[in-house]
């Protein structure tokens, strides 16, 4: 009696000093990262814009060397320089000289392997120059796009950890906290990369990066304090600070400090006031200051901006130069200014934490612990209980009551049972049955007629196979390895404990063998939670208790036998691994596909969304559709009917849900496209191919997001662009059909694949002539109307630079993947036409120009019946332009 008690008390007391993360702490570590992971964002592009301030402030280039280069990047380079710089930059910079050092470092061993474009560049002292600010540029772009991916995979597990916390009855007071939180980080995600979009092109031109120059001090100073914004943040949810009164309470003996408060100086070296420096309320008064700091920031921008730049409506050769610069400058400052809201979030979350106390946090780790426990019986003992459980109450004869036909019945079951419970999967299940029968046979074969060692209790294969396929999808190379090594790792572990046990008498060698076991695997789960190799714990446990506990009752551990256990629980994995390969060894692959051609539908659908909010006005978008043909436009229809019952949070929060959607797709992309490698390893230019749309993919969300982070405050507030808008609503509309009908394109492309004897086809997708054209009628606009404030005007522009790049990465995706399919691409022959407006619409419905956008590819169950006779006459052009286009892959 005393071995289980004491036993129990050693779970339980191991359990309190190790405290296993539950949900909730989990959720708390993980949005702490990702303040973590955006103040090194913030890092990178302060980096990013001092070394363009070096490149900025060179001398001519027939006066470089290269060795002032070295000189340059070795000394205080901006002590020396304050007078160019002006006064707005005498705060602490970032030290650039280590960054051009690294890169400078990595030119010269470029040269010692005789690298060509390295070697060229190295002729003229300022091409070489120019090539090491190139290089540093490069390295910038690589690590802020690897930062943006880990935040997106992050962001992904703070929902996991979110949606178990939900299931912690016991502590629900965060459960609003958190919810706001998850959505505010995942709109910072958002903001972040369409950052990251107006920085991952080519550098400025040196005549406007010489122009942005005065406005470099302000922007550094917005970023610093964005930084230190989060790093405030980020120590008050660790813990770092505590309350004010407790703090003063202790030094004084009293807690009357409504006048003390604030007549503490920030900069007081004093012992005393670093302690009271340390309180959670005046870490949020150095917020609120940085806040101010931000906002008079931002107003010095916009006024000097105003001034250098010159708007030319005609120029639209500029989109990717100064709208770039202005759209960078536009999400900067808003970034910054919209995190208010979550410093106050995050400073009451980390209130409540602090009034938690180590016995408060004790008491909520065993009532989870009983939890969990009491989970195990409870389903049971509830469904026991509603079997006997008599209702109280007759139920109203006058109550309807649904019949089925016998048929019905028969046909009922068939589908629930046979379909979708027998025959699901069936070729799965007839393979496993296969496999366990012919592995039966074979163990029963060789033990019964051989005597050899390595045979000798070899049904463990068989246990192994049966207790690991239970079945495995996907990633199965991956998953073996990783079984392996649990398996090696608690085989070894096992009879390490089982030598130590045997080495006490009966009562010692029970509390060393639970005592050591808990240990064991309280440290694996540490290692492997919520990790990628989490899978190891499973195999850990099996072998372990194979090899530590068979021996328990004889305390008798003999090596060969756990070398034979641990080689036949291997055989069983290599077997399961042989067998997923045979029957099931391109899952992972099947499903990428399956993503990259449904994932741009997506996207394309939220971009129309966000375009009939921008339009506006719904009566005039159903009356401009009205006048178009309604097949390659009837999709857009709901959008608008939707967009009817909602006002502007309604719509955010809706667009909001649809691009999270699609986020958290993106980081499952990339897991099954590193999986799908181990299945198409043979297959090396399709594993390229996919990697390459699964890239462009990754820009054009990336490209939306900027988008929708351009458009919807401008054209809900700025009456300016909101007309712009109306005028160019019926091509807008055009380029939105455009889009709709080329993601359904993809979608048809995956049915075609799917049935072997098809042959994919579409005509082109003619977006950017669609876009030139809206470009021309805003410039006439802007023309016709004399709008000569500069600021407003780059703001339009920021808004065609978004346009341009997101319709070219969508060019892009669709070229990518109709050649990954093997799609015949057919030329369009559209008859010329007038610019589309509400006046010559008319025409424009009258004639055949939209008709050849219909291709094969997309189904015929959405047309309706009034268009048969049109739906003839457009498989007639669509033939003809088959005979006159010429085909390309």
């Amino acid at each position: 009696m005393l071995v289980p008690v004491i036993s129990f008390l050693i779970v339980v007391i191991g359990s309190l000093i190790f405290q296993i993360p539950f949900a909730s702490q989990l959720y708390v570590f993980r949005a702490l990262t990702l303040l973590k992971k955006t103040k090194k964002i913030f890092n990178l592009i302060g980096n990013e814009l001092e070394v363009k301030m070096v490149e900025d402030l060179k001398l001519p280039s027939d006066h470089r060397t290269h060795q002032f280069t070295y000189n340059l990047v070795k000394e205080n380079f901006f002590g020396k320089n304050e007078e160019l710089l002006g006064k707005f930059y005498k705060q602490s910079l970032y030290d650039v000289n280590t960054i051009l050092k690294d890169v400078i470092d990595e030119i010269e061993e470029e040269q010692e392997e005789g690298d060509p474009e390295t070697v060229e560049k190295s002729k003229n002292a300022s091409s070489l120059v120019d090539y090491i600010f190139q290089k540093a540029h490069e390295h910038f772009v690589k690590k802020l796009v690897y930062e943006g991916q880990e935040y997106s995979r992050m962001l992904n597990q703070l929902n996991v950890y979110f949606k178990e916390y939900q299931g912690e009855f016991w502590n629900q007071s965060y459960i609003g906290t958190f919810e706001r939180l998850s959505i505010l980080l995942a709109r910072n995600h958002s903001k972040l990369l369409a950052i990251q979009v107006s920085l991952t092109k080519e550098p400025l031109t040196k005549e406007n990066s010489k122009k942005i120059l005065p406005l470099l001090p302000h922007i550094q100073i917005v970023i610093s304090q964005t930084i230190k914004i989060f790093s405030i943040m980020e120590k008050q949810l660790s813990g770092k600070y505590i309350h004010f009164h407790s703090i003063h309470g202790r030094l004084h003996n009293h807690l009357d400090v409504s006048g003390d408060f604030l007549s503490i100086q920030i900069n007081d070296t004093t012992e005393k006031n670093k302690k009271l420096i340390k309180s959670i309320e005046l870490s949020q008064f150095k917020i609120l200051k940085s806040f101010e700091i931000i906002s008079k920031e931002a107003d010095i921008i916009q006024e000097k901006y105003k001034n250098i730049f010159c708007y030319q409506p005609g120029n639209i050769s500029q989109f990717d130069d100064i709208f770039r610069l202005h759209f960078f400058i536009r999400s900067l400052l808003r970034f910054s200014k919209d995190q208010k809201y979550l410093s106050t979030l995050v400073y009451s979350l980390s209130i409540q934490l602090t009034n938690e106390n180590y016995f408060h946090l004790v008491k909520k780790c065993l009532i989870g612990h009983l939890y969990y426990f009491k989970s195990l019986f409870g389903r049971l003992f509830r469904s026991i209980v509603h079997l006997f459980r008599k209702p109280k109450t007759k139920i109203d004869n006058d109550f309807y009551k649904i019949h089925f036909t016998w048929w019905e019945s028969i046909k009922m079951l068939w589908e629930n049972i046979v379909v979708k419970r027998v025959l699901f999967n069936w070729k799965y299940s007839l393979g496993h049955a296969f496999c366990v029968s012919a592995l039966s046979i074979g163990y029963w074969e060789i033990t019964s007629n051989s005597d050899f060692i390595l045979f000798k209790n070899s049904g463990w294969i068989v246990t192994t196979f049966l207790s690991v396929n239970n079945p495995s999808f996907g990633d199965i190379s991956f998953i073996s390895v990783l079984r392996f090594i649990g398996t090696l790792v608690g085989s070894f572990s096992g009879y390490a404990i089982t030598v130590l046990y045997i080495l006490a008498d009966p009562p010692g060698s029970s509390f060393i063998f639970i005592s050591l076991s808990f240990v064991f695997f309280c440290v694996v789960t540490f290692i492997s939670k919520h990790q990628d190799f989490e899978k190891i714990i499973l195999y850990f446990v099996y072998s372990y208790t194979v090899i530590s506990y068979l021996p328990y009752s004889t305390t008798d551990p003999i090596i060969i036998y756990a070398l034979l256990r641990t080689l036949h629980i291997s055989i069983g994995i290599l077997i399961v691994f042989l067998f997923s390969l045979v029957f099931n060894r391109n899952y992972d692959h099947v499903q990428l596909e399956k993503s990259i051609y449904a994932l741009p539908f997506k996207i394309t659908s939220t971009f129309n969304y966000l375009m009939a909010y921008c339009i506006g006005d719904v009566s005039l978008l159903q009356e401009t559709i009205n006048y178009f043909k309604p097949s390659p436009y009837n999709f857009i229809r709901s959008d608008i009917m939707e967009l009817r019952k909602l006002d502007k949070r309604k719509f955010i929060d809706t667009i909001n849900k649809q691009i999270d959607n699609i986020r958290s797709i993106l980081p499952q992309n990339r897991a099954l496209l590193l999986k799908s490698k181990f299945e198409v390893t043979i297959k090396s230019k399709q594993y390229e191919d996919l990697k390459a749309i699964e890239h462009a993919t990754v820009l054009l969300y990336n490209q939306l997001l900027a988008l929708d982070f351009i458009t919807v405050d401008r054209a809900s507030g700025d009456q300016f662009v909101h007309d712009i808008f109306i005028v160019i609503a019926p091509k807008l509309i055009e380029l939105m059909a455009e889009l709709d009908y080329g993601s359904r394109s993809l979608l048809s492309l995956l049915d075609n694949k799917e049935a072997a004897h098809c042959q994919s086809m579409r005509t082109e997708i003619e977006v950017v002539p669609i876009f030139k054209e809206i470009s021309d009628q805003i410039s006439g606009y802007i023309e016709e109307r004399e709008i000569i404030d500069n600021y407003k005007l780059h703001q339009i522009s920021a808004i065609q630079y978004s346009f341009q790049s997101f319709l070219k990465c969508y060019e892009e995706l669709i070229s990518l993947v109709s050649r990954y399919n093997g799609t015949i691409v057919f030329t369009k022959t559209l008859v010329p036409c007038d610019s589309i407006d509400l006046v010559n619409c008319e025409k424009l419905r009258k004639s055949k120009s939209m008709s050849s956008i219909t291709a094969t590819s997309i189904d015929d169950d959405n047309f309706t019946d009034d268009e048969e006779e049109e739906d003839e006459e457009d498989l007639k052009i669509l033939k003809s332009s088959h005979q006159a286009g010429q085909p390309h892959n």
